[in-house]
Parts: structure tokens; C-alpha cells; sequence
């Protein structure tokens, strides 16, 4: 979507290797989620 956006802002260009930054992020963002979730449902079950 902000790619799609880019393409009505002057000086913004849609850019293929800014979605690929951009999927990257999203992924390390859900699998350090994913992470913690499991971390912090092991330290409950510890105590």
C-alpha cells in the first residue's frame, strides 16, 4: 500500500527493493512477535 501511495507523491518513486525491505521487516517484526510470545510463555510457566 505505501508503494501504491508513493506513486502520487513528488520525488517518491515505486521502488521493488523498498517492498522487498518492507516484506523483510514485516517478517523479522511477526517472527520476533512470535519470539517473545513463546519466551514469555515459558518464563510463566517456570514460576
Amino acid at each position: 500500500l505505501d508503494e501504491f501511495i508513493q506513486l502520487f507523491v513528488p520525488g517518491r518513486v515505486f521502488d521493488w527493493i523498498d517492498i522487498g525491505f518492507n516484506s523483510f521487516a514485516a517478517f523479522f517484526a511477526i517472527a520476533a512477535s512470535t519470539a517473545l510470545s513463546w519466551v514469555r510463555s515459558k518464563l510463566i510457566k517456570a514460576f
